[in-house]
């Protein structure tokens, strides 16, 4: 590395250039690199060798000469285009030969006045080096064979070690300990794009705290040997802002959907309400009343899975992640059915038409999040709308690219110019003046990282956009786990006494009329006082209870009844979808929670388990 005594080290002068394909005038010559002037622009190692020519008035003459030259190796490493159709070039040098280096250093010790205590090969280092990447704001490394070989003293300020700690640290180690898998992939699929994207990865500083990083890596020759460049931006503040802002986004996103929910909903109650008019009339045609109780089943199943999506959709991003195993295609089919308010009944009103087309292939499984993964594509779906201002196309394809699954979203609207596609992503970028937050692309990219995926935009000015998403398939490790949680234990159609525990009269009804057919003795309570009354006086295998109650809730519920009996089952029925785990329940006197609506199937399963618990302890 040049010394900072160097920087000055500078001499304005003209000099003859000579190279096979032109013929130039040097004016900028120094200890770490030359600029001059080209009447062509000139890419990187498009030179390899110059011949510096200078007359014999401004050469130190070391023999009898008119002229001297020396030889040197020269390494565009930037081209500035210029008035007139010339360019400025800036290049890295390295003397051929031994002998003109030492002509080469002479000249500009006599030319510079100064005085150099050490004339050897570190002299020969490009001067942008120094201005450009040790003045960066932005931490810069270089990582070679794995490790760490240079770091410029931003990238100490935020990592926080020195510089002889940091040289010959594998840049792998720099990662907590379980993300190395998964980064390590990152990493590699990144470097061997053709396109090479920023992505993002959580870094362990000295002091142990957790820093996250948006990483832009180019690869570069660095002492004549393959490197890869890092430059990092953190971004652990921008990531604590988006979370304090997500709810308010969540909010946004539920108002967008809104109208959509009430359609879907309007649309199972005519289905329920229609089947059960129809069937009052056909109570003497098993076939139609076997067909009819389906359809009506099937109708608040889909209302159902429509109440968890809006939970989902004001869940607080902090809960913990729910991952399973996840159809992408079901995920668009369901994206489809939720926003067609908007892209179907909305535009129709304006006398715009929307067609959504998709191509879907056959694909294996995923594993993540589907609630996050449907917010991403409803974010997509949304903004292709709102890019079609008259009328359009948006066109959804899956395929299965290597070990990823692609799933693309083309739009014929009005697409974006470059400046605003390099923006998209950034978090408060928005094009739709004061409609917007402009953190819905921001989130999307965040929850397609998170699920160690990609996301990338094509666009045209006028000729529509495509955003394409990459998923990594399920491994055969996450399939044996999924396979594994999803085993259900066969019901024990045992015999129990059960307390059921609801202030809605219909679920009581359900509940006694479903269990006696299945042999179980059965009492009904309609608080919490009532329930304590009976079960102080009676003898029960397990109690079913709902969560919100007038006066004593489920839990203060739950809490009383093991005060009494430790040993007996608590079932807790809530209508919030809460994501707890096995801990968490127990600390609530909570053995077992079931979500409404609920298969009554689902129900007897949980029935024997609260009896093995009880018999077993387990």
């Amino acid at each position: 590395m040049a010394s900072n005594k160097r920087k000055n080290s500078r001499l304005k002068l003209d000099l003859t250039c000579l190279h096979e394909h032109f013929k130039s005038q040097i004016n900028d010559i120094s200890v770490s690199g030359i600029q001059f002037i080209s009447d062509h622009k000139l890419e990187k190692a498009s030179i390899t060798e110059l011949d510096i020519v200078v007359s014999e008035n401004d050469f130190l003459i070391v023999k009898d000469e008119e002229e001297k030259h020396f030889r040197l190796e020269v390494e565009v490493m930037w081209c500035k285009k210029e008035h007139a159709g010339m360019y400025t070039v800036g290049a890295k040098i390295l003397t051929s030969t031994d002998e003109a280096e030492k002509l080469f250093l002479v000249y500009l010790l006599n030319n510079s006045g100064e005085k150099f205590a050490q004339l050897d090969r570190k002299l020969i280092e490009m001067e942008a080096y120094e201005t450009l990447v040790i003045n960066a704001t932005y931490p810069i490394s270089v990582v070679q064979d794995e490790k760490i070989i240079f770091i410029n003293p931003a990238w100490t300020k935020l990592m926080g070690y020195k510089e002889e700690e940091s040289m010959g640290k594998k840049f792998i180690d720099l990662l907590p300990d379980k993300d190395k898998g998964a980064s390590s992939k990152t990493i590699a699929r990144h470097l061997s794009a053709k396109n090479l994207h920023p992505y993002m990865l959580a870094f362990i500083r000295k002091d142990g705290e957790l820093v996250d990083v948006e990483v832009r890596s180019e690869k570069i020759q660095y002492r004549k040997k393959p490197a890869v460049m890092n430059m990092l931006r953190d971004i652990t503040k921008i990531k604590i802002l988006e979370q304090q802002l997500i709810q308010s986004e969540k909010l946004n996103v539920l108002g967008e959907i809104a109208g959509g929910v009430s359609h879907n909903f309007n649309n199972i109650l005519g289905v329920i309400l229609g089947r059960c008019q129809l069937l009052q009339h056909h109570l003497d045609k098993p076939d139609l009343l076997e067909k009819g109780l389906n359809i009506i089943e099937k109708a608040a199943q889909d209302g159902s899975r429509i109440t968890r999506r809006l939970q989902d959709s004001v869940r607080a991003r902090k809960a913990p992640l729910c991952i399973s195993t996840v159809d992408i295609n079901e995920i668009i089919k369901d994206v489809i059915d939720f926003t067609g308010t908007k892209w179907k009944d909305e535009a129709e009103a304006k006398g715009i038409t929307i067609i959504i087309k998709t191509s879907l292939a056959e694909l294996p499984p995923v594993v993540g999040n589907a609630s996050e993964l449907r917010e991403v594509f409803t974010n997509l779906v949304f903004n292709s709308i709102e890019a079609m201002p008259i009328s359009g196309q948006i066109q959804i394809k899956t395929a299965v690219s290597g070990e990823m699954v692609s799933v693309s979203f083309s739009d014929s609207g009005e697409g974006m110019s470059e400046e605003v596609r390099s923006k998209v992503f950034d978090p408060f970028f928005s094009t739709k003046a004061h409609k917007g937050t402009g953190l819905g692309m921001s989130l999307s990219y965040n929850i397609v990282s998170k699920h160690r995926g990609e996301i990338n935009v094509e666009s045209t000015e006028g000729e529509g956009t495509t955003f394409t998403i990459l998923l990594p398939i399920q491994s055969e490790a996450e399939k044996s786990e999924t396979k594994e949680s999803a085993t259900a234990i066969p019901a024990e159609l045992e015999t129990a006494n059960i307390l059921v525990v609801d202030d809605d009269e219909n679920i009581r009804d359900v509940f006694f009329d479903f269990l006696t057919y299945h042999n179980h003795c059965i009492s009904l309570a309609s608080d919490g006082k009532e329930a304590l009354a009976l079960f102080k006086t009676g003898n029960y295998d397990a109690v079913i209870t709902d969560l919100g109650m007038h006066g004593m809730s489920g839990l203060e519920l739950a809490s009383s009844i093991k005060d009494i009996d430790p040993k007996t089952p608590v079932i807790l029925i809530t209508g919030w979808n809460p994501e707890i785990n096995d801990n968490s329940a127990k600390q609530r006197n909570v053995d077992f929670e079931m979500t409404k609506p609920f298969d009554l199937n689902q129900v007897l399963d949980v029935i024997a388990k609260a009896m093995k618990l009880r018999k077993t302890g387990i």
